[in-house]
């Protein structure tokens, strides 16, 4: 299993929105986000979520 599997089956909430975009939901994996080669574009705090969004994308 390479580093970005391990990283999806971490994760609580993932939504694939379009081709190589991704919305991660947990505040503590942005290490492993880019240890797993994505690059970490943008950080969403919407009120009507319990978490802040983080939007990554591949290298």
């Amino acid at each position: 299993m390479n580093s970005l599997s391990v990283l999806l089956v971490k994760l609580l909430r993932f939504i694939r929105i379009m081709p190589e975009i991704y919305y991660f939901s947990i505040d503590e994996i942005e290490k492993e986000i880019t240890g797993a080669g994505l690059s970490i574009i943008e950080r969403i705090n919407l009120s009507d979520l319990p978490e802040r969004l983080i939007v990554a994308r591949k290298m």
